[in-house]
């Protein structure tokens, strides 16, 4: 008896280390910032837009849990305007992370930054939806070069290249 028990004992040990192996095996095939591991982020954006629902499975496949807010096109200008994003900046949805705005399709790695940053920026911006962007993607579709800007709380903007960003 105290060698079946001692067999299951290893067996369940082998199984454990078994899956400890792939899950450090997943965590290497889908790398995350430790800045925005289980980060929570708010997305407004208008119930009919498909690219924003994309841009939005892009996040949670990037360990961002994701919730939802479904506006019209005059609610969402409003919320635009209440937290500054700048008008010229503008693209279809506008997301919340911690103390950030993040507005329009960027991608992980700039939003990342950002949240490591500590900056006192307002937010940063992907003005438009371009071709290639997360969200945007197209089979067989160009990339275009994706201009990130960060812009304040007065209004100031400029184009944001931060460091952990190639």
């Amino acid at each position: 008896m105290k060698n079946k028990t001692l067999w299951l004992m290893v067996g369940f040990l082998f199984m454990l280390g078994f899956l400890f192996i792939g899950l450090m095996a997943a965590q290497r095939a889908y790398p995350q910032s430790r800045a925005h591991r289980a980060t929570t982020i708010t997305v407004y954006a208008d119930y009919n837009c498909q690219c924003c629902s994309e841009w939005i499975k892009y996040m949670k496949r990037h360990g961002f849990h994701v919730n939802r807010m479904n506006l019209n096109r005059d609610q969402l200008q409003d919320f635009k305007n209440k937290i500054g994003v700048p008008t010229r900046l503008r693209s279809c949805h506008t997301a919340l992370a911690g103390k950030y705005a993040i507005e329009g399709h960027i991608p992980v790695e700039y939003i990342s930054a950002l949240l490591a940053s500590n900056s006192e920026i307002a937010g940063i911006t992907l003005p438009g939806m371009p071709d290639g962007s997360p969200g945007m993607e197209h089979p067989g579709g160009h990339k275009e070069k994706l201009l990130v800007y960060w812009f304040s709380k007065d209004g100031k903007s400029a184009l944001w290249t931060p460091a952990k960003v190639n």
